[in-house]
């Protein structure tokens, strides 16, 4: 991504919470963070089944890419799917 050529600044201002405000939030981030971190290692894990098994050249890495998509399911709405576990209420 190029630099602005906008002149642009950042501003923080402190949240007014009180301390069970703040115990949810931590909660909430900690949660946020656990599911993040469950999603990488479901990625690579789907990843890691069929890449590392076959070496490759670059040039044949697209069609690749495409065929572990469509066997092991590996894209992004299958993802969202497998984090639906989660946000139940």
């Amino acid at each position: 991504m190029p630099k602005a050529t906008t002149p642009s600044f950042i501003t923080e201002i402190s949240l007014k919470t009180s301390s069970w405000e703040e115990s949810v939030l931590g909660k909430r981030f900690w949660a946020a963070k656990q599911q993040y971190n469950a999603l990488l290692g479901e990625c690579l894990r789907r990843l890691c089944e069929e890449i590392y098994k076959q070496k490759r050249e670059k040039t044949e890495a697209n069609p690749l890419f495409k065929a572990l998509e469509k066997e092991y399911g590996y894209s992004e709405y299958s993802l969202h799917g497998y984090t639906k576990q989660w946000n139940k209420k």
